[in-house]
């Protein structure tokens, strides 16, 4: 694997880490609810194996299916990998919370894809980073939107 992109959003001291954790927990399990175009997904399988927990999905772009597996470090980090398939590649999205200092927290996103990068398009790579990190804006805003929701009288 090799990494194809890396960045990291601040998060405002509007909410706690565990409420930070509970809606990055909550996206791994509902998806749809957050990212655009995804029709659906299914948990198929939840355990538990030395302290992770691990999800096999299925996710539905309409006339695109694909299986992943979420591998969660509780209140740390989300680890989505998706094996090679059909017209795809190999690929790993990582989600973690970091906290340089008490109360500071941010979020680290890294995708990792298995590809030589020999036949990269810059500008195609340019589009897909400005797009994974759209994505993840959405992902921390609604987290943040649902956690201030959650604690109004």
């Amino acid at each position: 694997m090799r990494k194809i992109h890396e960045h990291i959003i601040r998060i405002p001291a509007l909410i706690s880490r565990e409420q930070l954790w509970a809606g990055i927990e909550h996206a791994m399990r509902y998806p749809e609810l957050y990212v655009e175009h995804m029709v659906s997904s299914q948990v198929l399988e939840d355990k538990t194996q030395d302290g992770i927990q691990c999800l096999t999905r299925e996710i539905n772009f309409g006339q695109f299916r694909l299986k992943d597996t979420v591998a969660l470090v509780e209140g740390k980090e989300a680890q989505t990998s998706v094996s090679v398939g059909g017209n795809y590649t190999a690929s790993a999205f990582l989600i973690r919370i970091e906290e340089p200092e008490a109360g500071s927290l941010f979020v680290r996103f890294v995708y990792e894809e298995q590809s030589s990068g020999e036949n990269d398009n810059p500008m195609v790579m340019s589009l897909r980073r400005q797009a994974y990190e759209a994505k993840d804006r959405v992902l921390i805003e609604r987290i943040l939107k649902d956690a201030q929701e959650a604690v109004k009288p």
